[in-house]
């Protein structure tokens, strides 16, 4: 059997609970080819809802305990009230961060979101405890750039492997901050990690070639 999911953890679940075992096919960009990388600059971007459990403020946070000169694009729109929005703002003012966090928060196309991670340093994904890897994780691989996330992000750890493909943080400031800083410092094995995870992407046979395959075989 096989289930179309971003995840192990819902094939575990049918393992668990109803003993069915399944092949994993995880769910491929439906653009992937659109992304392209234009070198590695100075932001890391994240393209994501704006929402609570997916921890944009954590990046803020992080942000602030970094030394280089490292910034941040936050890209995305909230699906309720701007509240959590307007916190964002306020804390990376509070915070003496207005010069580095870019805030884009609208409705971001599919074309934006190649502009927008193309130049990128690296892309950051680090909700909570989702089942998915994210698709700001497959993104930013197609982007060929690293993917900065944290240990509690649930799925997108299957994609991540640390100091390999991006940097799987403990879901502190302090260690996001200095994570941010290596990839500032060390351009080179940021693009070694962006390179990895384009890799990642085809090892784990997250393509529609390969996907169709395993249907019709």
């Amino acid at each position: 059997r096989h289930i179309f999911t971003n995840s192990r953890t819902v094939s575990d679940r049918l393992r668990h609970f109803n003993g069915i075992d399944s092949e994993v096919l995880y769910p491929p960009l439906q653009d992937a080819d659109s992304f392209r990388c234009d070198g590695y600059g100075d932001e890391i971007v994240c393209v994501s809802r704006v929402e609570h459990h997916k921890r944009q403020h954590l990046l803020i946070e992080a942000l602030h305990h970094t030394r280089t000169p490292v910034k941040l694009r936050l890209c995305g729109i909230s699906c309720f009230p701007a509240t959590y929005s307007d916190e964002l703002k306020a804390l990376a003012s509070r915070l003496g961060l207005d010069g580095r966090v870019v805030f884009e928060q609208r409705w971001i196309s599919e074309e934006e979101k190649v502009e927008r991670l193309a130049p990128a340093l690296a892309a950051a994904y680090i909700p909570f405890d989702e089942d998915s890897y994210g698709y700001p994780s497959l993104e930013g691989s197609h982007a060929r750039k690293a993917i900065l996330t944290t240990t509690d992000s649930g799925g997108v750890t299957e994609l991540v492997v640390d100091s390999v493909n991006g940097y799987v943080c403990p879901p502190h400031p302090q260690a996001l901050g200095e994570a941010m800083d290596r990839l500032f410092l060390d351009r080179s094995h940021a693009s070694a990690m962006g390179q990895a995870a384009y890799q990642r992407v085809l090892d784990l046979g997250i393509t529609w070639d390969k996907v169709v395959q395993k249907l019709v075989a």
